[in-house]
């Protein structure tokens, strides 16, 4: 088997949509001969210290992120919902996995250098900063980020025009715009949505997520949105 790292994971404490406790992912990770896991909870980072203390203890790399919803960049139109069919309550109750429906993206904290190393390093500091600004920004109960905001935390030194080193790495994966405009086959709009995004962050800072759970055909994380969204980032 090909060395592998799961780079998006939620536990329990993605509320409504996580399930396992951050020590038993490791356990499995451990089982399975993997050597580095990421955890990347919904909206917050509130399983960290028991998720790095596990990957300790089982000698895994931690990698550590969060999955957040972003405001909507409007290059986007006439698109499904991002509600899921299926899994959302009645009508004025959130949907599973998060009070706010929207397009998302996970963040990555970069290791020590710029290739990751194998420790949080400034990036874990900024993505602390990250979540902090996110929340005050959307409210009680309501994180939502901006493309904007994720941008000006990107950076490990605080003027980025001054050569700062890159300190987080943001996925563009299904439920992201692009992945939403792949699905229903507009690569121009994927690619206009990705354009956006380079504009405000460096190459070391931005990737396309390839994501294939064997989903239906037409749904996010199918084989054949998985295909198109490999194009997209090619």
């Amino acid at each position: 088997m090909e060395p592998f790292t799961h780079l998006h994971v939620a536990s329990g404490y993605s509320l409504r949509y996580g399930a396992s406790d951050p020590a038993a992912l490791v356990r499995t990770a451990a089982g399975h001969g993997m050597d580095t896991l990421a955890l990347t909870d919904r909206d917050g980072l509130y399983g960290a210290v028991k998720f790095v203390l596990a990957c300790r203890a089982a000698r895994i790399a931690p990698a550590l992120g969060v999955d957040l919803v972003v405001e909507r960049t409007g290059l986007v139109a006439g698109l499904p919902s991002w509600a899921d069919p299926g899994r959302e309550g009645p009508r004025g109750t959130p949907g599973r996995g998060g009070a706010v429906a929207g397009p998302r993206v996970t963040v990555l904290a970069l290791g020590k250098d710029a290739g990751g190393g194998r420790g949080p390093g400034a990036g874990w500091a900024r993505l602390c900063r990250l979540v902090s600004a996110v929340h005050r920004r959307g409210g009680r109960g309501r994180p939502t980020a901006t493309a904007e905001l994720v941008a000006a935390h990107a950076f490990a030194d605080a003027d980025a025009d001054a050569g700062g080193r890159a300190a987080l790495v943001v996925l563009l994966g299904p439920d992201s715009e692009v992945g939403r405009a792949v699905l229903a086959r507009r690569p121009d709009l994927a690619q206009a949505v990705l354009r956006r995004w380079q504009s405000l962050l460096p190459q070391a800072s931005l990737a396309v997520e390839i994501v294939c759970h064997h989903a239906p055909a037409g749904r996010p994380a199918s084989v054949g949105h998985a295909a198109r969204m490999l194009a997209a980032a090619r």
